[in-house]
């Protein structure tokens, strides 16, 4: 059963900006890749740099509030030996091949993997953003990368990542625990749920 607990209103927020974000970062990125129609190109630049900085202030804030936080949860990503050890077992579960593995936390391995691994991505997209909008500031990441057009393609392909992960986190959610996505988007309470609507089916009988 889902509990605000769980997902308290601030990481509730920090995940929606995170949302709104990525989905900004994604749509402009694609069109300053590619554009789609003429004319837009000043505006969807200023986009992407605007949440680039939201998205990465974001995360830093989130990380923070991760260990400094009233609702702490820094813990519950941590990834030992009893993670790596189930993380197979994890892997055959979601690919319907595997019976449910047990639990080591709030968050199965795998989740907490990809959790740790899109924090890391998003930093390394952020600093590739950074060396593309100023490249004299950040020449050695241009350099190392093997130039702006390697550095531009690293940029899109780890949008790729990203977008492939958005999918990849939907469908854990959504299968091991979709009572927690309506509280995490929505702040709706299981529990709170079915009282509401026993508290209705109630008046409604009340009324025959």
């Amino acid at each position: 059963m889902a509990h605000s607990a769980d997902h308290p209103r601030t990481t509730r927020v920090y995940h929606w900006i995170n949302l709104v974000s990525m989905a900004v970062l994604i749509l402009t990125g694609f069109y300053i890749h590619r554009p789609f129609a003429p004319g837009y190109m000043f505006e969807a630049r200023l986009l992407h740099f605007i949440f680039m900085y939201v998205l990465f202030f974001n995360l830093l804030g989130r990380i923070i509030y991760a260990f400094l936080g009233r609702y702490a949860d820094a813990g519950q990503f941590s990834f030992g030996i009893k993670d790596i050890k189930a993380l197979w077992e994890v892997v055959k579960y979601y690919a319907f091949i595997g019976p449910h593995p047990q639990k080591s936390g709030k968050y199965n391995a795998l989740q907490k993997l990809s959790y740790l691994g899109i924090v890391v991505i998003i930093l390394f997209q952020a600093v590739t953003g950074f060396a593309l909008y100023r490249p004299e500031l950040f020449s050695s990441v241009v350099t190392t990368l093997g130039g702006l057009h390697a550095l531009r393609m690293t940029h899109y392909l780890v949008m790729w990542i990203i977008i492939a992960f958005t999918i990849i986190h939907v469908y854990m959610a959504s299968t091991e625990t979709p009572e927690q996505v309506k509280l995490m988007l929505f702040g709706i309470e299981e529990g709170k749920e079915h009282a509401g609507q026993e508290k209705v089916a109630g008046i409604s009988s009340g009324h025959r």
